[in-house]
């Protein structure tokens, strides 16, 4: 493994931004999870340009389980997801603002997946367009 180091978090409040370090395999291989796993959904809209939060994963995909598919595709599937930590606001009326973890591919790694990596998103996007027409 490549170890690429990106910017590590500080410790304080005052930190707007921060990011994870990632590893990239040596060899460049991309190894997809299965299309109707919750590390699969997420992987599909990682390719996809995409920036997701617990949120976003949570009314997307309907799973509070962000961290562990984030965690399955870094160490079982090899895929260099980031984490950019960002303060947001929010409805606290003693502490107004939280830090919220984004999690995304980079580009370079979304554009090498190329068209496998594209035929993976459509693959994805179709079992979900079933799912919801109640055809799976």
């Amino acid at each position: 493994m490549i170890k690429q180091t990106l910017k590590s978090p500080e410790t304080g409040c005052s930190q707007s931004e921060a990011h994870t370090e990632t590893t990239l395999p040596l060899n460049n291989t991309h190894i997809y999870p299965a299309v109707d796993s919750l590390h699969g959904r997420l992987l599909a809209r990682l390719l996809s340009y995409r920036e997701i939060t617990w949120q976003t994963h949570l009314r997307e995909c309907g799973s509070s389980s962000l961290s562990d598919a984030v965690f399955k595709l870094r160490h079982t599937y090899h895929w260099p997801v980031t984490t950019t930590i960002r303060e947001v606001s929010n409805r606290d009326k003693i502490n107004d603002t939280s830090n919220v973890g984004f999690y995304a591919l980079p580009v370079d790694v979304i554009v090498q997946a190329g068209v496998g990596g594209q035929s993976y998103v459509e693959k994805v996007s179709a079992l979900e367009r079933a799912v919801q027409g109640g055809a799976a």
